[in-house]
């Protein structure tokens, strides 16, 4: 607001203010500080690509799709404004044509992988696997060192109930990254349904043997030890761990809240400490990725939960981190719903 103060002009500040309303959840003060933009550049392609998010954050479908489709006359050839074109249709139901964009913008630029990630995720949304498969073969062509396009993959073969290839995918993975927690979380449920809790144990325990402060991998293994009904003094060391080795985060927090619990079996305390915590992400709408209230997940990210035990309602728990880029926010989104599950 002071740089809008001195130079008012400033598209660049202008749209930074736009985002951080945005990000805070703020979208009339975003469509408000907005208007100026709109009145002195609407042909400016980042002021119509902020409109669009504004629009869609008040779920305006109709006008976010407008100005995202501006937007994109003015610069045919960027991915990612038709990538993010793809997904708001998506969420307003126009799935043919979302579909059509997301492969147009996955073959604009070999090396932009958000079309290719959105692409799959709609295939597997409509349980499409086989097509989603063709997706991650094209997501492995230009990202084939990625161990995410390996996590993706297995995601896909789990979904058919191919295990074998989806136990080969998600290793794959993490020989590329020993410490990729969402392929080491994937391979432990595997673990878990084959009731091979040791298995499930030390997928956490062959990270922290090479990083042992692993915030996510700690929370992580809690969470399996959780499952495995281990003796309450061993899971609570563990969480100490992860409070000791990250004093100052907030999964760690919920975390050590849940250890009070375990003897207590006091709910009400655990969804206070997570829904009072938040775990704060850096705004994708900066990185030329926005996010909203509606952004559209992938199908190898965790995603938000609603249940309840004994008449306390987990969801708000789940939505105060699910936010959360950094996997410990995930790892104790999956321990918050195990402890409730297990009744500990």
């Amino acid at each position: 607001r002071k740089a809008l103060s001195a130079y008012p002009n400033s598209l660049y500040a202008r749209n930074l203010l736009v985002a951080t309303y945005l990000r805070k959840g703020q979208p009339a003060k975003a469509e408000e500080a907005l208007a100026y933009a709109l009145k002195y550049a609407p042909n400016d392609p980042t002021v119509l690509r902020a409109a669009g998010e504004v629009a869609f954050a008040n779920n305006r479908f109709t006008d976010a799709t407008k100005y995202y489709e501006q937007a994109l006359s003015l610069e045919k050839d960027s991915a990612s404004l038709r990538t993010r074109l793809a997904q708001i249709r998506l969420a307003s139901g126009e799935t043919g044509r979302a579909m059509e964009d997301l492969e147009a913008a996955s073959g604009l630029d070999k090396r932009d992988f958000q079309a290719d990630l959105s692409l799959l995720s709609a295939h597997m949304s409509q349980r499409e696997y086989d097509k989603a498969l063709l997706a991650v073969a094209t997501l492995e062509k230009k990202q084939p060192d990625n161990p995410l396009t390996h996590t993706a993959k297995g995601t896909v073969y789990v979904a058919k109930k191919d295990i074998k290839n989806a136990r080969a995918s998600l290793e794959k993975a993490l020989s590329i990254q020993f410490n990729y927690l969402p392929a080491a979380r994937i391979l432990a449920g595997l673990d878990l349904a084959d009731k091979n809790f040791g298995a499930a144990k030390g997928r956490f325990e062959a990270i922290l043997a090479k990083e042992p402060t692993s915030e996510g991998a700690l929370i992580s293994l809690a969470d399996m030890q959780v499952a495995a009904k281990a003796l309450p003094k061993e899971i609570v060391a563990t969480i100490e761990r992860a409070v000791k080795s990250n004093p100052r985060s907030a999964a760690a927090r919920v975390g050590r809240s849940l250890a009070n619990c375990l003897t207590s079996q006091s709910f009400s305390t655990v969804i206070r400490a997570a829904a009072c915590t938040r775990c704060t992400a850096s705004s994708p709408f900066a990185s030329g990725r926005p996010r909203s209230s509606r952004m559209i997940s992938t199908p190898f990210s965790d995603k938000y939960f609603s249940a309840s035990f004994s008449g306390v309602n987990v969801g708000s728990a789940s939505s105060a981190l699910a936010s959360g880029s950094n996997p410990a926010s995930r790892a104790i989104i999956a321990l918050v719903r195990r402890f409730c599950l297990y009744g500990k």
